[in-house]
């Protein structure tokens, strides 16, 4: 089964399944419907938490995870979730806390925050879960597709080069080092000679123009200027959605005072929206 992303990550959902499902338990002959519908009648109940979308949990999660207010068993909930969903967010993972963070909407963070997810002293049992999440993540499907992009570039680059007739290949730096803040170097005529080109690779399963940039790939954009590009990948795509450094510069955001930022997410829509504007 696929869950659909879209607000599933709600303390008002996780809300609503707990309470179905103990009305469940007290009439097992009733259906998810039947109980979400009882509890809805009730006063205490009441009806602001999301049951549809609970509905849609139901059929996922193991009927014994039922007390949401308890952190373990919602880190539990969220394991089963983040690994059957294809979250945006999802590669953050292996960067760390921060950056899924900062990454989360605001419904999102509420239910990491109640699992105990974001403490600044966590628990053996809260790192653990952390880097489980992270492991896994460096194995999906997502990474794969990420590896796809990569290489599409990398090939796309390296017949634009030859037919140019460039005497230097592009190398695919992502592949040995992930902290240089872009994916492949390539090249590009200025002032009359070859000088290397970064070009950043983004990527997407779905169908939104929507990406997560650091603050070291928004520097090196901001550091080259014109010898820059950012390339990012719709599904079968034959060729990429080009941003330039100056693209990239309009969406980043100013620091003030102490405050400062280590991630950021770009979202231009879907692309008909992004034809518009």
């Amino acid at each position: 089964m696929t869950l659909q992303q879209s607000n599933l990550l709600s303390m008002s959902v996780f809300t609503a399944l707990k309470r179905a499902r103990i009305k469940r338990a007290e009439f097992p002959e009733f259906s998810f419907i039947e109980s979400a519908y009882l509890c809805m009648q009730t006063s205490s109940d009441g009806t602001p938490h999301d049951y549809a979308r609970a509905e849609e949990m139901d059929k996922f999660l193991p009927f014994e995870l039922v007390n949401f207010d308890d952190p373990a068993v919602l880190r539990r909930a969220l394991d089963l979730i983040i690994l059957e969903v294809n979250y945006d967010w999802a590669y953050l993972f292996p960067s760390g806390r921060e950056a899924v963070r900062n990454a989360l909407t605001r419904n999102e963070y509420q239910v990491f925050r109640n699992a105990e997810l974001f403490l600044d002293i966590p628990s053996i049992e809260v790192i653990s879960w952390w880097d489980k999440i992270a492991n896994g993540y460096r194995l999906t499907t997502i990474d794969n597709s990420y590896r796809e992009a990569e290489l599409k570039t990398f090939e796309l680059e390296r017949s634009f080069l030859r037919e140019a007739k460039c005497p230097h290949e592009p190398s695919w730096v992502a592949l040995n080092d992930n902290s240089l803040g872009f994916d492949i170097r390539s090249y590009r005529i200025h002032e009359n000679e070859w000088v290397p080109f970064p070009i950043e690779v983004k990527s997407t399963a779905g169908n939104k123009i929507r990406f997560y940039l650091t603050k070291n790939e928004a520097n090196l954009a901001l550091r080259m200027k014109k010898m820059y590009a950012l390339y990012f990948w719709m599904p079968s795509a034959s060729k990429p959605l080009v941003f330039s450094s100056d693209e990239i510069a309009l969406n980043l955001p100013i620091e003030n005072g102490m405050g400062s930022w280590q991630s950021l997410v770009i979202d231009y829509g879907t692309e008909t929206e992004f034809a518009k504007n």
